[in-house]
C-alpha cells in the first residue's frame, strides 16, 4: 500500500465525522447571527414603544387636568352646565381613547420584551452548541493528525522492510521463494492452513477500521498467534509473500518543510538501529542503516553545514538547511559492494501529513 492508501485508511471515519461537525458549526453560526439580528430589531421596537407610552401618559395627564377644570366650572357656572357637560363627555371619551392607546402601547412593549427574552435564550443555546462543536472539531482534528502520523509510521516500517528485503542475499531470496511456493500450495490443499489464512485475512481487514485501542490490541494478539502458527510451518513465507518487489526497487524518501520552511528528510531507520550505530555492527539492519546513510551523504553531497541527523518525535530524520526548491527531484542510490540495492527519490509528503508533522507537538 502507498502512503496515501495508509493515510486514507487511517483517517476515513474521522474525515466523515469532521465534515459533519463543520456543517453543524455552519448552521449554528447562522442561527446565532439570525438571533442577534432579531434581538437588535426588537430592542429598537422597545425603545419606540417606550417613547410612545410616555407621550400617551402625558396626553392622559393633560386631559385629566381639563376634566378637573370643567368640573370646577360646572360648580361655579350653573348656567353653562349643559355646555360644560357636553364638553366633559367629549373629554371623557377622548380620555378613554387615550387610555386604550396607552394600554396598546404597553401591551406592545410587553410582547417585545417577551420576544427579546426568547431570542436571547435562542442565542445562548446556539452559543453553547457552537462551543461544543468547536471543541469536538478540535478533538477530531487532533485524532486526524494522530491517524495520519500512524499511517506514516506504518509506511516507514513497510519501507524499512522493503530495504531489508533488498539487502537479502540471493540464497535467502531463493529459500524464501521456496517457502512461499510451499505455503501457496498448502493453502489450496491443507484445510487447516486454508482456515488460518482466511481467518488471518479477515482479522487484518477488520483491524484497519478499528479505533478502540483495547479491541485493536485483542485483534492484533489473535493475528499474531495465527501468523506464528503459519510461520512455524512455513518460515519467512509471510514476510516474503507480502514484501514489495526486491529487484532494485525505487523508493520515495519522504520529506516535509518545518515551521521555518526548511526541509526535514524522514529516514527509514528504526530507533534501535540508530541508537546502536555507535556500537560494533552486530545486526544486518545496522549494516543496512550505515550503508543507507553513507550513500545518502556521498551522493547528495551533504556537508556539515547542510544540516544534522537527529531524533524528532521518535523518528530518525535529517534536519536540513535546504529550501523546498533545493531538494526537488533529487535522488540517490544505495549500493553495497558496488551493487545497486535500492534507489531513493526525494518526495514531498502529502500536504495533510506535512501539517500533522508540523503540529505534532499540539496533539497533547
Amino acid at each position: 500500500m502507498s502512503i496515501n492508501d495508509h493515510l486514507r485508511s487511517q483517517s476515513l471515519a474521522i474525515r466523515d465525522r469532521l465534515s459533519g461537525l463543520i456543517e453543524q458549526k455552519t448552521r449554528a453560526i447562522s442561527i446565532r447571527d439570525a438571533a442577534e439580528e432579531s434581538v437588535k430589531q426588537a430592542k429598537t421596537e422597545i425603545t419606540k414603544q417606550k417613547n410612545l407610552t410616555l407621550d400617551r401618559n402625558k396626553d392622559v395627564a393633560h386631559v385629566s387636568d381639563k376634566v378637573l377644570e370643567v368640573q370646577h366650572l360646572l360648580e361655579e357656572l350653573d348656567q353653562k352646565r349643559q355646555i360644560a357637560l357636553e364638553s366633559l363627555i367629549q373629554l371623557q371619551n377622548e380620555q378613554h381613547e387615550k387610555e386604550l392607546a396607552r394600554r396598546e402601547a404597553q401591551d406592545a412593549t410587553d410582547k417585545a420584551l417577551a420576544f427579546v427574552r426568547k431570542e436571547e435564550t435562542a442565542r445562548q443555546e446556539s452559543e453553547q452548541t457552537l462551543s461544543h462543536i468547536l471543541s469536538s472539531q478540535n478533538e477530531l482534528e487532533i485524532k486526524l493528525r494522530s491517524s495520519l502520523l500512524k499511517g506514516l509510521e506504518i509506511y516507514l516500517e513497510q519501507q524499512t522492510s522493503t530495504i531489508h528485503s533488498a539487502f537479502a542475499t540471493q540464497e535467502e531470496r531463493a529459500q524464501a521463494l521456496k517457502s512461499v511456493e510451499a505455503f501457496k500450495s498448502a493453502r489450496h490443499t491443507d484445510f487447516e492452513i486454508a482456515r488460518l489464512c482466511d481467518e488471518r485475512d479477515e482479522i487484518k481487514r477488520i483491524i484497519t477500521g478499528v479505533q478502540v485501542p483495547g479491541v485493536k490490541e485483542l485483534l492484533q494478539e489473535s493475528l499474531s498467534k495465527k501468523e506464528k502458527t503459519i510461520q512455524e510451518k512455513f518460515p519467512n513465507a509471510l514476510s516474503a509473500l507480502e514484501a514489495p518487489s526486491i529487484d532494485n526497487p525505487i523508493e520515495e524518501l519522504l520529506f516535509y518543510c518545518n515551521t521555518a520552511g526548511k526541509v526535514v528528510l524522514l529516514l527509514p531507520i528504526s530507533l534501535d538501529d540508530w541508537t546502536n550505530l555507535a556500537n560494533p555492527l552486530s545486526t544486518e539492519t545496522q549494516f543496512e542503516s550505515v550503508c543507507l546513510l553513507w550513500n545518502m551523504i556521498r551522493e547528495l553531497g551533504l556537508r556539515k553545514e547542510d544540516g544534522c541527523f537527529e531524533i524528532i518525535n521518535g523518528r530518525v530524520v535529517f534536519s536540513s538547511q535546504f529550501d523546498l526548491e533545493t531538494v526537488a527531484s533529487q535522488s540517490f542510490t544505495v549500493k553495497s559492494n558496488s551493487v545497486e540495492v535500492v534507489r531513493f527519490v526525494l518526495s514531498s509528503a502529502p500536504s495533510e501529513l506535512q501539517e500533522a508533522l508540523c503540529n505534532e507537538d499540539k496533539n497533547g
